[in-house]
């Protein structure tokens, strides 16, 4: 049951980036053992491009076409101003805050000082173009942290990002969270992935469920746990290439 419940979370982490869904009874189904390490079954799987995220429903499956989720920009509107997470693959990312009150041009993370930038600093952040919109997105922004932000999480008082990359051998990750007050940000790692990086996440009642390269980790009350480890998706060589 315990193997079931973690298939059925990381099901969940997909069905929340897809659409499109439609339910089929079991019965037109077969089981099918997951693929040995290194056979041609896991080849032929590896290198498909016809996914379908699927996940149990009143005692029926429910199977969806996959939309990749890749998002260039995420926001979290605030009462004083607006997160920005970039993602700009291998060409980085960070976090960025933009104040509702165009007249303060510093804050302080982490008690460092930090200035907004009129374009996109290539040695800290996203390296981009001129003429990129993205230098239009963090025009006046200020840089928190660098790194590839996928998620933006608001809970009470605190808030929680995502981040993370994987290009060629490169494979990273972490959750992070932020308190602000006054012009301040206090900004630490409450988790940081080993040579992983996430895949997609899922909120669920109260928790959130993140499917990695690897594994799937809940995190519940904000403290992260490794549900899956080691899982067979990890071997699959189209997971590290991009």
């Amino acid at each position: 049951m315990k193997i079931l419940n973690i298939i059925y979370c990381a099901a969940l982490c997909l069905l929340s980036l897809s659409g499109c869904a439609q339910t089929s009874p079991l019965k037109d189904f077969v089981e099918t053992p997951v693929p040995q390490p290194n056979s041609k079954q896991l080849d032929s799987l590896a290198y498909r491009t016809d996914f379908y995220p699927i996940a149990l429903v009143n005692g029926k499956l429910q199977l969806q076409t996959y939309i990749p989720a890749f998002q260039a920009v995420t926001k979290l509107k605030l009462s004083h101003g607006t997160l920005i997470g970039v993602n700009m693959g291998e060409f980085g990312g960070g976090l960025y805050y933009k104040p509702n009150d165009t007249t303060l041009k510093q804050i302080y993370v982490n008690g460092e000082p930090r200035t907004a930038k009129i374009q996109a600093d290539p040695f800290r952040g996203v390296l981009t173009i001129v003429n990129n919109s993205i230098n239009d997105t963090i025009k006046d922004a200020i840089l928190i942290r660098t790194g590839n932000g996928q998620h933006i999480l608001n809970n009470k008082d605190t808030i929680y990002t995502i981040e993370g990359a994987v290009h060629k051998d490169m494979r990273d990750g972490s959750v992070n969270q932020l308190y602000f007050k006054g012009d301040s940000v206090a900004d630490h790692t409450i988790l940081k992935l080993d040579d992983d990086a996430p895949i997609a996440i899922a909120r669920y009642q109260n928790d959130v469920y993140m499917l990695t390269l690897n594994g799937l980790y809940i995190i519940h009350n904000w403290q992260p746990q490794k549900l899956l480890d080691n899982a067979f998706w990890a071997r699959l060589p189209k997971l590290y290439c991009c």
